[in-house]
């Protein structure tokens, strides 16, 4: 007997349905399309929607740069400090060497007030930043602050003028506009007057509170400009630019020690200035910068017709001093003979409320 098999019924053709290591491979492609897809999109959108990029920098030096020109004729605040104290940086005499321009969180820029009195800097050039991006590294602050700024009331003033009682000094370099030298009866231009010993007085103003008064010193052919500038309080930055077209090798003489740095053509770097007295940078070939630091605000720079003003100045009796770079007082075969700073001290007392008006005389010094 044979049996009969019973045929299944026919079923609707349907799509095969994968399984196994080539499903996963399937899915993993649809996936990779998917991502692929949303990438390109995403990355359209951040495109179309992003700032136009910043323009290049201009050269230093070059008309194009933002400020360097002016940068070159006259000392600038330099933005210092943030609200909070800043994070603790070895300064350069640490580390036996210079840091360049590189770090951006030291200086915030540089601002608008400048050596103090009206020629030179009050509320002359600046701004807030430069190049919009901050500058060198932060000078630490490794001792009490020697002045406190406080409110000063019934404060008074002292304007005055300096010329010169005799002459004296030899031009040099030859043929160069800053040149100094000393003609009798003229004005005293790019002298410093400054109160010393002033542990208390006015307060930097609350758009500068957080700043400290720093300086740009530029390397030109033939002088290092401006010749004469002031710092503080302290500590300070020092911007030093070469806009020769030549390498220059600048010696940083300070108090407490002496930094040799080499600038390229547009080069850029920052000094610290972190003790009160006299800073020199100089390389024997230029004219050289002189910078005084003090660590109060009570500083100025004479102006081409020998004035000056300090303002805001506590009741009282201070020593004025007027100080003058050194001449050069003779050309020998090894270059140029410095003969010491003029320097005239006084006793100046300031009543309450009242304009003390002081003459100055200065004799060259040999």
């Amino acid at each position: 007997m044979i049996a009969a098999r019973r045929r299944r019924p026919a079923t609707p053709l349907a799509r095969p349905v994968i399984a196994g290591p080539a499903a996963t491979l399937q899915t993993r492609g649809v996936r990779a399309r998917f991502a692929l897809a949303a990438g390109t999109l995403g990355a359209a959108v951040v495109w179309a929607c992003a700032p136009p990029p910043a323009p290049p920098l201009a050269p230093a030096g070059t008309s194009r740069d933002d400020g360097t020109g002016q940068l070159a004729r006259a000392s600038v605040r330099l933005r210092h400090d943030g609200i909070d104290e800043p994070r603790p940086v070895r300064a350069p005499a640490d580390r036996g060497h210079l840091d360049d321009l590189g770090g951006l969180d030291g200086l915030d820029g540089l601002d608008g007030l400048g050596l103090g009195g009206l020629t030179y800097g009050g509320l002359g050039y600046g701004g807030v930043t430069y190049g919009g991006w901050g500058l060198g590294f932060s000078p630490r602050r490794t001792a009490p602050p020697a002045y406190q700024g406080v409110t000063v009331t019934g404060g008074g003033s002292i304007e005055g003028a300096v010329r010169w009682r005799s002459g004296g000094g030899v031009a040099w370099p030859p043929g160069c506009a800053v040149a100094r030298v000393a003609r009798a009866g003229t004005p005293v231009a790019g002298a410093v007057v400054y109160l010393e010993g002033v542990r208390s007085g006015r307060a930097v103003p609350f758009a500068m509170g957080a700043a400290r008064t720093g300086g740009v010193a530029v390397a030109t052919a033939c002088a290092i400009v401006p010749t004469t500038q002031v710092a503080g309080p302290l500590p300070v930055v020092l911007l030093v630019e070469n806009a020769d077209r030549e390498r220059v090798r600048l010696h940083h003489e300070r108090p407490g020690g002496v930094t040799t740095l080499t600038l390229d053509p547009g080069g850029r770097a920052s000094l610290a200035v972190e003790r009160a007295g006299e800073t020199r940078l100089w390389d024997g070939a230029r004219a050289p910068a002189w910078v005084l630091a003090q660590p109060h605000p009570y500083q100025v720079v004479t102006g081409d017709d020998g004035r000056f003003a300090l303002d805001e100045v506590p009741a009282g009796t201070w020593e004025l001093v007027v100080w003058y770079p050194p001449l050069v007082v003779a050309l020998g075969a090894d270059g140029p003979v410095w003969g010491p700073p003029t320097v005239e001290r006084r006793r100046v007392t300031v009543p309450r409320s009242t304009t003390v008006r002081v003459a100055a005389e200065l004799t060259p010094a040999r």
